[in-house]
């Protein structure tokens, strides 16, 4: 049975010997004690601030990625009709854009696969 009610527990085996009626503790001789390991948070994308301004700067924060993934990770944006109007190869934990006024839809690819999408609006 799985674990799941993020409590630590202390676990033993007891064995008794059928011949002797003796108990004794095994694997291990001792009492031990097992914490659950802590979850994963989610991988997520802020956008900040939205609505952005035209021509300034507006930031992508890429939370819970680890920095292993930040080599293999790209940030594309497309305006309302489709077209790629930006991409960022060279992602790090927060990435500086500024666009032209307009709608646009945003996608966090990892290793060519669409991880996470946003929206962006630019006034």
């Amino acid at each position: 049975k799985y674990l799941s009610d993020s409590q630590t527990h202390t676990f033993y085996v007891s064995v008794v010997d059928k011949n002797s009626g003796i108990r004794f503790r095994v694997c291990p001789s001792e009492e031990f004690t097992i914490t659950p390991l802590s979850k994963r948070k989610a991988a997520s994308v802020n956008v900040y601030p939205n609505p952005a301004e035209s021509g300034k700067m507006f930031y992508i924060e890429l939370e819970n990625f680890g920095e292993e993934n930040f080599q293999r990770t790209e940030i594309v944006i497309y305006n309302q009709l489709g077209t790629l109007v930006k991409k960022i190869s060279d992602v790090e934990k927060v990435n500086p854009v500024s666009l032209n006024a307009g709608f646009y839809s945003g996608t966090v690819l990892v290793s060519g696969k669409k991880m996470l999408n946003f929206k962006i609006i630019v006034k």
